[in-house]
């Protein structure tokens, strides 16, 4: 059974932590609720980490791509202004 927001409870050591660093109170929250909702396998996890991998590598060479058509652009537009002086 999920626990509904209504059935949490904050202990005095969360509200503690959360007063000193909010983002340490944060990251600890989401790893105890990544550890208590893990029931995925390790072959599903590494299959997600190889697709996300893949996705990466196709951004990655896609702003190297862009980067050099911007480049050539502005390459071009300086050669034909100073070709007109």
């Amino acid at each position: 059974m999920k626990q509904s927001q209504e059935d949490y409870s904050l202990t005095a050591k969360e509200i503690a932590t959360y007063i000193v660093c909010p983002e340490s109170w944060r990251l600890r929250f989401i790893a105890k609720k990544i550890n208590s909702d893990s029931n995925e396998k390790p072959a599903e996890l590494k299959k997600q980490y190889r697709d996300w991998l893949q996705d990466f590598d196709a951004a990655r060479k896609l702003t190297w791509a862009s980067r050099t058509i911007i480049f050539l652009m502005i390459l071009i537009v300086i050669v034909y202004i100073f070709s007109r002086i």
